[in-house]
């Protein structure tokens, strides 16, 4: 469901002005700002990283662009961001704050098209909570008209300064940069006359990556929201127009709806919030939590391990009762219960890879699931039979590659360490590695969330199928000697792991025996899937798991 290499691709090199990582000091023509000159200023943030800027319109309603929320054209989940208000460090101090919703404008264009016709660039986004005005922290009004050419404006943002290169956002400038920027004609960017965007800056005096969805100011009012540049930000910015887009920024804001909710823990302790105060609204914590209504009647655990096994009865109900069609390569619908090792590897939230618990705050996966991620987008779902929700979603904080690991798919396995310990218990247990490679012959199980078949959908519940040991030599033969000795072949008749699954274990006798690398499409008759083989592998991991 979701990967691609976090480097920021073509798409995005034209509708964004943002991240490069080069010293504060260094965007184009700008300099240092403190945040009590622009108290709009915010940082949208996704996993904990600078992504977009943005402008505060009121206290729980921010301006951005609309392409802040897509990567490589897939809608990004708005759960996954926030927004830190207040600082003008991107990494430090102000507030930090959920999202609650995002409205895109209904005619924006976000595929592959160049910057110079990218149109309705422009999003509203309101807040889990209300911020709290300080001299740090304050609304922008909208601009009712466009600036004349030759008008000086100011931008500011947290993008660098050079775009040939897409490289780690977490590296850029920490510190609030702004620039003056000259208002040009529309034909000085190749725009169209009809108002909708403004055309500003100059050759090499511009915005960069990391810019984008901030503000345009003239006279302390919004002119206009950053939406794309050169490639190599090497010429002027184009900004959407507030004057143009007001009516309908007005009318996203009134449009958002105020839900009431009741989160299953706290209605079982006979409270519910609504829902833009709920410690649980969006299905994320936020660290503001209303004071309940009574005293809970039983302890936080105790409901905590109710709800999980109530969800996991659910999940157990639906797999037996063939309640949800089966959807991998000859498998079936597995509960977690059975394959509680099992995790999924998330990439902006969305499952990437599968992978396998080895510890407390370890998963072995796939190398070739971590070529071109960004760590700081990285996560783990743990004790769920589903990847968007259930279990335990912990963040990554590094990774290791085995260091041969290379073209020819050898040595394919990789190690993550996790920010927090996982709990060990329902649904999760680590699972021990094989000492020697199980006879040919030997039935395995290969489980994950995987496509039902080549270029066929995604699963979208838990899957496992029954495969057998193949001979080494024979598997060899059929790939033409690509088959090295730290790799292990596995195949039946129409059953296979199938792409989505890399990364995620395959189990004999209860033990780890093949991590999912590669195979010829899917359950292809004479094509084995092939696995690292964990027992050749056994020396590296246990080295690794005490370096990542």
């Amino acid at each position: 469901m979701f990967i691609e290499s976090f480097l920021i691709l073509l798409a995005l090199n034209f509708l964004s002005a943002g991240g490069v990582n080069l010293p504060e000091e260094r965007i184009i023509g700008g300099h240092p700002t403190k945040i009590e000159d622009v108290p709009w200023m915010v940082s949208i943030q996704i996993y904990g990283q600078h992504w977009c800027g943005g402008s505060i319109y009121n206290a729980d309603t921010i301006i951005t662009a609309a392409h802040c929320f897509f990567n490589n054209g897939t809608r990004l989940d708005p759960r996954y961001f926030e927004i830190r208000a207040g600082s003008h460090s991107k990494q430090s101090n102000g507030t930090l704050v959920k999202l609650a919703a995002v409205t895109i404008h209904e005619y924006y264009v976000h595929k592959e098209y160049p910057f110079f016709v990218l149109k309705n660039d422009i999003a509203v986004v309101r807040l889990s909570e209300r911020l709290e005005f300080t001299s740090k922290v304050q609304p922008i009004p909208l601009a009712e008209s466009n600036p004349e050419p030759g008008t000086m404006s100011f931008a500011t943002g947290w993008g660098s300064m050079y775009g040939t290169d897409a490289g780690d956002p977490s590296k850029g400038p920490i510190n609030l940069q702004g620039v003056k920027l000259r208002i040009e004609s529309p034909n000085f960017c190749r725009i169209s006359h009809d108002g909708s965007r403004i055309c500003a800056g100059y050759y090499w005096q511009n915005t960069c990556r990391g810019d984008s969805g901030g503000p345009l100011i003239i006279n302390r009012q919004l002119v206009g929201v950053n939406s794309a540049g050169g490639e190599f930000c090497e010429t002027p910015t184009i900004f959407s127009s507030v004057s143009y887009y007001r009516e309908w920024i007005l009318n996203a804001i009134k449009s958002f709806p105020q839900h009431s909710i009741c989160c299953l823990k706290y209605l079982l302790t006979f409270f519910c919030y609504n829902a833009t105060n709920s410690p649980f609204h969006s299905g994320i914590p936020i660290k503001k939590r209303p004071k309940p209504l009574q005293k809970p009647l039983v302890s936080a655990a105790l409901v905590e391990m109710f709800v999980q096994w109530i969800l996991l009865i659910f999940s157990v109900t639906l797999v037996s009762s063939k309640g949800i069609p089966e959807r991998i390569v000859g498998g079936d619908l597995i509960s977690i219960l059975s394959v509680p090792w099992q995790a999924s590897v998330l990439y902006f939230g969305e499952h990437m890879c599968g992978a396998a618990i080895y510890s407390e705050d370890i998963v072995i996966t796939a190398a070739h699931c971590l070529s071109k991620v960004y760590v700081g987008y990285l996560s783990v779902r743990v004790g769920s039979s589903y990847t968007l929700y259930g279990g335990q979603e912990v963040r990554v904080s590094r990774f290791l590659r085995h260091e041969k690991y290379g073209r020819s798919m050898s040595n394919d396995i990789a190690l993550m360490r996790l920010q927090s310990k996982l709990r060990l218990g329902i649904g999760v247990a680590v699972i021990p590695l094989a000492d020697t490679s199980p006879p040919v012959g030997s039935p395995a199980t290969v489980s994950g969330w995987g496509d039902i078949g080549y270029k066929k959908e995604a699963a979208k519940s838990l899957l496992a199928v029954t495969v057998n040991i193949v001979n080494q030599d024979q598997c060899r033969k059929s790939y033409k000697n690509q088959i090295t000795k730290d790799m292990i072949c596995a195949a039946a008749p129409g059953k296979d792991a199938c792409s989505g699954d890399s990364g995620g274990p395959l189990v004999s006798d209860g033990k780890l025996v093949g991590i999912v690398s590669f195979g010829a499409k899917c359950a292809l008759p004479k094509y084995p899937g092939v696995y690292a083989n964990v027992a050749v592998l056994k020396p590296w991991i246990l080295d690794a798991s005490q370096r990542v």
